[in-house]
């Protein structure tokens, strides 16, 4: 029975030891993440604030008399010249050659036959109307054949 409780309390204290260990890991890395992160923010603020007191530096005016006068001087560089290259003189002459000639082809066509007019009847409709204009009085041309 005493082993029992040996036993029971060892593995309690193994988890102790444990559950202890797991949470200075824990803080561990959690310092170190946030070391890191406070050393990067000062390393940048130290960095922007040399740039920024440098800067006015560089842009001081001159001081006094002084006259500065820039000077550009253009230089032409030579272009390469390119040489003359002539073209081949090249002579194709083609064969000639004949199309085959057209077929003989008649085709007649006969002339269509003059179309009759119907015999017009005078009535009192009809005498108002123009003579010889089927289409201006409704009637038809009969078909032809």
């Amino acid at each position: 029975m005493t082993n029992l409780r040996d036993r029971d309390r060892e593995i309690y204290n193994q988890e102790l030891r444990r559950e202890n260990q797991i949470a200075r890991e824990n803080n561990s890395a959690a310092s170190g993440l946030m070391t890191g992160i406070l050393l990067t923010s000062l390393l940048g603020l130290g960095l922007g604030a040399f740039f920024l007191f440098n800067r006015g530096a560089d842009n001081s005016a001159p001081a006094g008399n002084q006259t500065i006068i820039e000077r550009t001087q253009e230089i032409p560089v030579p272009q390469p010249q390119a040489p003359d290259v002539k073209p081949p003189d090249v002579n194709i002459t083609l064969p000639k050659v004949e199309a085959p000639p057209a077929p003989d082809v008649n085709v007649s066509i006969p002339s269509p036959a003059a179309p009759q007019a119907p015999a017009a009847e005078t009535t009192p409709a009809d005498s108002a109307a123009p003579t010889g204009d089927a289409t201006s009085t409704g009637e038809t041309a009969p078909a032809q054949p």
